[in-house]
């Protein structure tokens, strides 16, 4: 506001013109951040955040937005007091006004070529010189470059009536009739369509379902086959270790030591050292060789033999 009255700036000119921009915003940014910087070497876990910000930046304004340094600000755009020579001239440039370049080539009488900005509609390029040449913004050798694009026309559709026609006629009847019956078949194409790939999709998602359950029996069977053949080991494991337990002490103390068939040491009463024994391949007890049912003169120490309680079971 300047006397009451708005006051406008010329586009582009706020680095010379805005007091702001001039005294006012650079000091501010440096305090502040000299401020933030001081902050920081007091304590080095103090950072400004969104809380702390309007804190700080309030005390920034206060020690750089005084009174005097505002009037100075004003002083320097020369806008109170008015001065224009107050400005630098140099950081402005000359604008290229076209209403200027007219009326000079005028005055000095210049028959150089007018510009045209009119289109050619058969190559869309300029009719007459390129007005870019003229202004000189661009050498004349660039012309070509810098050739405007032609815009495509737009095509207005419409619907033409090639004859006259009477609504209540059997034929424009008869041809609503078949748009009707043509929309209907489309609609229905469109919905067969529609049921063919639900149909599809169902199908699909089925066979999706069959496999995962085909595959999640063969998961469960292979897990139970393991199970079994597990326990299966452990119970052969458990049995060898009760024979093996059985077997030393047997041998630890070989009074101990029973027929696994008839239950006794030796049936000859005593003659314990001339009894012939077997040994039971699968449960390793031992078992008399007449008990076993193998004749004595037909006997071998390498033949394969089970006892009949493990062959039982």
């Amino acid at each position: 506001m300047c006397a009451g009255k708005p006051l406008g700036l010329p586009p582009h000119t706020t680095h010379i013109l805005q007091p702001l921009d001039v005294s006012i915003n650079g000091p501010l940014k440096s305090k502040f951040s000299s401020t933030a910087t001081q902050l920081g070497h007091m304590n080095k876990h103090q950072t400004v955040n969104k809380a702390k910000f309007p804190s700080v930046l309030s005390h920034t304004i206060d020690e750089i937005c005084s009174p005097a340094r505002v009037r100075e600000a004003f002083r320097k755009t020369g806008i109170s007091p008015f001065n224009p020579d107050a400005i630098v001239k140099s950081q402005l440039t000359e604008t290229h006004n076209i209403s200027t370049v007219q009326t000079n080539s005028n005055l000095n009488q210049d028959h150089s070529p007018k510009q045209s900005t009119t289109l050619c509609s058969a190559c869309g390029s300029f009719v007459g010189e390129n007005p870019l040449v003229t202004e000189g913004l661009i050498p004349e050798h660039l012309s070509s470059i810098f050739a405007p694009v032609p815009a495509k026309p737009m095509a207005v559709r419409r619907k033409l009536v090639t004859e006259a026609r009477v609504i209540t006629s059997n034929d424009h009847v008869q041809k609503l009739y078949e748009k009707v019956e043509e929309e209907k078949k489309k609609k229905a194409d469109v919905e067969k369509k529609k049921a063919e790939r639900e149909v599809k999709k169902k199908a699909k998602e089925e066979e999706k379902a069959r496999k995962q359950d085909a595959k999640k029996r063969k998961t469960e069977r292979d897990i139970k086959r393991k199970t079994e053949k597990e326990e299966k080991i452990r119970e052969q494991n458990e049995k060898r270790r009760k024979s093996q337990r059985k077997a030393e002490v047997a041998s630890d103390e070989d009074e101990l030591v029973l027929c696994n068939l008839c239950g006794t040491r030796d049936p000859s009463e005593g003659v314990g050292s001339d009894t012939l024994w077997v040994q039971c391949d699968t449960c390793c007890n031992w078992v008399h060789l007449h008990c076993s049912g193998i004749e004595e003169d037909k006997y071998l120490g390498d033949v394969p033999y089970s006892c009949s309680i493990c062959m039982e079971e």
